[in-house]
């Protein structure tokens, strides 16, 4: 049994290595020494590959705006959100090519065109390892550096807010241009007490979990955090994209068939993924210091420049860009410890794991505080009144601000004390070793739909009931009208003589058929997720967690088989395969009419009726063109069940030419039903992924790596499908 182990680890090294275009297996060399009764060995890896974007943009993926800078103006007549009852003007933002919700993720699509080397990356990985009696040490880590990523300018299309190209900010560069990353760095000890014989370890390490190979999102394999960034990274090895973390695991045998592993994590690690900008980064809010609450009505805007369009920049100084925290969602390095048993029923010659572990996320949720509130009073409704409230508003320049949009706050959230149960198996069956593993998580979070959060934060900034401005609502706007609502003199006539009134007075007799309206929050922004909740309002600045917590099933099964030189018809000297298989089930998510769940989508509007009358009851008292949702989502949801498949395909030819072995590979992945839970999300239906290369033994300690991997269908939920890319890496060994 411990040789089928051995074997079969030995091919999920490789299936992983190929799944992620990683491959590059050359035999590892190392420099060993000793020092009296210290033995130690040094290996070294130095690495160089470079890749390059083959498809084009689909402008599926691209926000309308980015694909066409005039198609939202700022006034009245030309802007895509007014809030005055001209529908056409929606309409023409509806029927635009591009992504609504693409603002916040084009940034890495649009800084590379096709052809454009998307890495260069020169890497060296070392580790270190000392042996002392039955004291072991070890160190080592990860320096990277990718000089087209590291002196990068980032291109925007539309110009109307900021410039052509702006320098890469040192965020990114420091995600993607160049790091260094921690590898093993520990020591352990083998001791006996209590008559039995412990093995302790300490400090940063791998602790792998279960037997999920290829689907590693919400597995059993939870403890190390993965590190995305090398993932599309050419000439990376398979030991780079999890990240050590630092633990105390004490471990030890019972009887004959039974191990037992204690662990505790003594800090915490979040995954690391390419930030905004990088060509694979999965959204640019990740690394940014703002956001954009837009749904393709507004332009790109980092300095908050831009205003509400025609008569609403006049009463209001809001942008529509807000700020992100990066690292306030950080839980506590604290509060992280599980365990696992090992039990190998020699009878049937499996091996059965038990698992349970306490820890918090590695993954980021997006979670926002509530904007501040409308001075608008909840009990007024006439417009009069609320300039009055709002002592004058921004007509004035001391007035307050009606509609404060832009005072809402986004930040990356990572939520504490997730409880992880597990069940795993492997076995041989004839050639084939099998495993498999159920994972059961009582309380993760899964991300609410990230538009409906958004409506929820921003339940303070409207008013409570329509406030129009029109022909019919203005022409009281007199002195003595403005005194007799308790306006100080001075404010009133300061009101009356104000550009912007005057302005705004010109605006209206120009539009003496639509009426400019601040909606009432119920209509512009409903939130399901309040309802959900049970809140009768938010609050001000009221903290919105953008997750609940839900019961979540995963369940995976592996085959893996190694053909022989007589077992295959294509003359390799062996193939090897894996086949896996898996399921993400939640198996108490609430009906889509009544909460919403992230499933990632490009064109993430909201689910409630739109502003071109999708969706429309026929409500009498709402007026479509009131709703800041343009045009009601129907799919593109987090289902309660998905699944999919993956398969390595992986051969071996010796001697080629000039004494080299090739040992080609073919990866297929194909999610087949059901868009999976996010941020941990494995499946979206219909994607296909693939990747053809081959890894190219030179010598012992030279070699090098050609590949191809590519994206197809998934809709406007798989932001990769125009990311296809090819590249190349050599590497050295001493």
């Amino acid at each position: 049994m411990r040789n089928t182990r051995t074997v079969r680890a030995d091919i999920r090294h490789w299936a992983l290595a190929a799944l992620a275009g990683l491959g590059m297996a050359t035999p590892a060399q190392a420099f060993r020494f000793e020092y009296g009764e210290i033995f130690g060995d040094l290996k070294t890896r130095a690495s160089f590959g470079a890749s390059w974007r083959v498809d084009e943009r689909n402008p599926a993926l691209i926000d309308k705006n980015n694909l066409d800078p005039t198609l939202c103006g700022s006034a009245v007549n030309d802007a895509c959100l007014t809030f005055n009852e001209n529908a056409s003007l929606n309409q023409k933002l509806v029927d635009a090519p591009g992504a609504h919700f693409g603002l916040n993720k084009d940034d890495g699509n649009l800084n590379y065109d096709q052809g454009d080397v998307v890495a260069a990356v020169s890497k060296v990985r070392s580790e270190l390892s000392l042996t002392w009696g039955e004291w072991v040490f070890k160190a080592g880590g990860t320096l990277f550096f990718d000089p087209v990523n590291d002196d990068f300018d980032e291109f925007h299309p539309d110009t109307t807010f900021q410039p052509a190209r702006t320098p890469r900010n040192d965020s990114v560069r420091g995600s993607v241009g160049h790091d260094f990353t921690i590898g093993n760095l520990l020591v352990s000890t083998v001791f006996e007490a209590l008559d039995r014989e412990f093995v302790a370890t300490l400090g940063y390490q791998t602790i792998r979990w279960g037997e999920s190979t290829l689907i590693a999102l919400n597995s059993l394999s939870e403890i190390n955090a993965p590190d995305a960034r090398y993932l599309y990274q050419p000439g990376t090895q398979i030991a780079a994209v999890f990240q050590t973390t630092p633990a105390a695991v004490l471990s030890t045998t019972i009887g004959d068939s039974l191990a037992l592993d204690l662990i505790y994590l003594l800090a915490w690690d979040g995954v690391e993924v390419p930030k905004g900008g990088a060509f694979f980064a999965p959204f640019d809010v990740i690394g940014r210091d703002y956001a954009m609450l837009s749904l393709g009505q507004f332009h790109e805007d980092p300095d908050g420049l831009q205003r509400l369009p025609g008569i609403g920049a006049l009463i209001s100084d809001t942008s529509v860009t807000v700020p992100v925290g990066q690292s306030e969602g950080e839980p506590s390095d604290a509060g992280q410890f599980g365990v696992k048993l090992t039990w190998y029923a020699a009878d049937i010659s499996t091996e059965f794991g038990f698992y349970a572990l306490n820890y918090h996320s590695r993954l980021p949720y997006l979670s926002m505080y509530a904007a501040d509130a409308t001075c608008v009073q909840d009990t007024t409704t006439d417009v009069l009144q609320a300039i009055a409230d709002c002592d004058g508003m921004r007509l004035t320049p001391n007035g307050l601000e009606p509609a404060p949009i832009d005072s809402s706050r986004i930040f990356l959230d990572y939520p504490e004390d997730i409880q992880l149960y597990g069940v795993s198996f492997n076995t041989t069956v004839g050639k084939w070793s099998l495993a498999g593993e159920v994972a059961y998580r009582p309380n993760l979070p899964v991300q609410v739909q990230i538009t409906d959060v958004v409506f929820t934060a921003l339940q303070p900034a409207l008013p409570e009931n329509e406030i129009v401005l029109g022909a019919g609502t203005v022409s009281d706007l007199t002195l003595g009208g403005l005194l007799a609502l308790g306006l100080e003199p001075t404010t009133a006539l300061a009101l009356l003589t104000s550009p912007r009134t005057i302005n705004l007075l010109t605006q209206v007799g120009a539009n003496l058929t639509t009426n400019f309206a601040l909606p009432p929050r119920a209509v512009a922004v409903p939130s399901y997720l309040m309802a959900y909740r049970g809140w009768d309002r938010v609050t001000p600045n009221q903290l919105i967690r953008g997750y609940e917590r839900l019961n979540v099933v995963q369940m995976d099964f592996t085959g893996i088989r190694i053909f022989g030189s007589s077992e295959n018809p294509i003359g390799a000297e062996q193939v090897q395969l894996i086949a896996e298989a898996g399921f993400t089930w939640v198996t108490d998510m609430p009906d889509r009419n009544v909460l919403q769940f992230e499933g990632g989508d490009y064109d993430n509007t909201h689910y409630s009726p739109g502003a071109d009358g999708t969706g429309d009851v026929g409500d009498p008292g709402v007026k479509p063109t009131q709703r800041l949702n343009p045009t009601q989502q129907r799919d593109g949801f987090a289902d309660d069940f998905a699944t999919g498949y993956r398969f390595i395909v992986r051969m071996e030819y010796n001697n080629v030419i000039f004494g080299w072995t090739f040992k080609p590979q073919l990866v297929w992945s194909h999610d087949v039903y059901g868009v999976a839970i996010s941020p941990n999300q494995n499946f979206i239906e219909g994607t296909m992924l693939w990747q053809v290369g081959t890894d190219i033994e030179i010598t012992q300690r030279l070699g090098a790596q050609l590949f191809y991997q590519g994206w197809a269908d998934g809709g406007t939920v798989n932001g990769y499908r125009d990311k296809d890319f090819a590249g190349f890496a050599v590497s050295y060994t001493f």
